[in-house]
């Protein structure tokens, strides 16, 4: 039983993502050690509360004065992390405990994931913790990010640079986290928080959830899962999010061999993969097949867009590739119809004699000269109640007119322009540093914009 004065999860994570203090435990002065990569990465993300780095021998890192245990503090500290190994983790827990750390993030492995030794370690967390009011997050976790609280609480520079946003990350696998976060970070998206959970020995995945549920500053939450400990709280999180915020899940254990990897990795049970879809579908979630498919839906629902319907427009640089995105859509459920009289009319206003207004329309590479053209058939188009939403395809534009003009009419428009811009950072550096800087995602093939899209109309129900 747990002690009735014990914290909520809800608060444990209001204490984690703002602490006044963090105490390192594990700390080192050899930079190759991750204990001193974390204090190193608390300094370098400019935290402003009071780093102190615990480790018996003593000393200085960074010049900070590494204190040989909690008692030399004489204050409480907010949060703790801990590098130590498994078999010594209670100690970390019984220093925090008797000098008032609330929460403690635990990084170390060798837990329940690697077996009936670890087994045995993570069931003597869970005996202490049912005597304790601290709170833990992990173990076998890579930590929490909080740009806004300028707090980088990890050892992984996968989550150097991330900026202050809107999307929300929660993953149990650390490394998978670490690579959502960068790709997200590289496509402009900002980020609320990221919690890598690990073997939820405590806090778990839907107390994560259930706390952005209620957090204004987040719109879209991507996760990570390889089991969910406490579906009651996750579907009842998930339930108050429907039409306010977006979700979206990649969840391990469609197969055998998913099912096999998730519990080596985390301890976890995958659970039955055709009732976890079918409460996703429920529920409103979008469901990506892997990692990168997620990251790409988060980013396109980041936009705050939606598609009341079923028909796109798509506009084109290159005709071929125009082709490819319409006919993407179509397989993908979507409707690609051709435009009517009054607006082909129109658009051919602002097309040379050789271009196409009939849908997908082909811009041709004449265009390149003519931004504002490209500017109101993107604005014709979106304003027309015969199309949904659209999908614009750019290849090698270096006038950064045409960036400011996707950013600004996409803006514009409740119904969602998802870009794809195929200009890499050799051809287009100007541009791409631009969509960062605005928080606007862009795609580089059709195939991930019609995916982002399609990320759009599931969130939004027009499938």
């Amino acid at each position: 039983m747990s002690r009735p004065d014990r914290p909520s999860a809800r608060a444990a994570l209001d204490i984690a993502f703002s602490p006044r203090s963090v105490a390192v435990f594990g700390a080192s002065e050899d930079p190759k050690k991750l204990g001193h990569v974390a204090v190193k990465f608390l300094q370098d993300s400019g935290y402003e509360g009071r780093i102190i780095p615990v480790n018996p021998r003593g000393g200085q890192i960074l010049g900070i004065p590494v204190a040989t245990s909690l008692a030399e503090i004489g204050e409480p500290v907010d949060l703790a992390i801990s590098f130590v190994p498994a078999e010594h983790m209670l100690s970390v827990l019984r220093d925090s405990e008797e000098n008032g750390v609330k929460v403690v993030v635990g990084v170390t492995s060798g837990f329940a994931e690697s077996g009936s030794a670890g087994a045995q370690y993570e069931q003597a967390l869970r005996d202490f913790l049912a005597r304790t009011r601290m709170r833990i997050i992990g173990p076998n976790c890579e930590g929490i990010v909080v740009p806004r609280s300028k707090l980088l609480l990890s050892f992984s520079p996968m989550f150097l640079g991330l900026r202050d946003g809107n999307v929300a990350l929660v993953s149990q696998s650390g490394a998978i986290c670490g690579m959502m976060a960068n790709r997200l970070a590289r496509n402009g998206a900002g980020i609320r928080t990221v919690v890598t959970t690990g073997n939820e020995t405590d806090i778990t995945a839907a107390d994560v959830l259930d706390w952005l549920a209620d957090d204004d500053s987040t719109d879209v939450v991507l996760m990570y899962l390889e089991q969910i400990r406490d579906a009651g709280k996750f579907v009842a999180a998930a339930r108050r999010m429907q039409g306010r915020k977006r979700i979206v899940i990649n969840k391990v254990g469609r197969s055998s061999v998913g099912r096999r990897a998730a519990q080596s990795h985390t301890g976890a049970l995958a659970g039955d993969d055709r009732v976890v879809s079918g409460v996703f579908k429920e529920l409103g979630i979008v469901r990506a097949n892997d990692t990168m498919s997620a990251v790409d839906a988060a980013a396109a629902l980041a936009l705050r867009k939606h598609l009341k319907g079923k028909r796109i427009g798509v506009i084109s640089f290159a005709g071929g590739m125009g082709a490819e995105a319409a006919e993407l859509a179509e397989i993908a459920g979507y409707e690609v119809p051709p435009f009517g009289p009054a607006l082909r009319a129109e658009i051919d206003k602002h097309l040379p004699f050789y271009g196409s207004s009939r849908n997908p329309i082909d811009l041709t590479g004449s265009i390149l000269q003519r931004p504002g053209d490209m500017r109101r058939i993107l604005e014709l188009v979106l304003a027309d109640k015969s199309v949904d939403g659209a999908i614009a395809v750019l290849t090698f534009a270096r006038n950064m007119e045409f960036a400011r003009l996707l950013v600004e009419t996409t803006a514009k428009f409740d119904k969602p322009l998802i870009t794809c811009w195929t200009g890499g950072s050799d051809i287009t550096p100007e541009a791409l540093a631009f969509f960062r800087e605005q928080g606007f995602p862009i795609f580089d093939a059709p195939a991930r914009a019609v995916a982002a899209l399609d990320a759009v109309g599931r969130a939004s129900g027009a499938l």
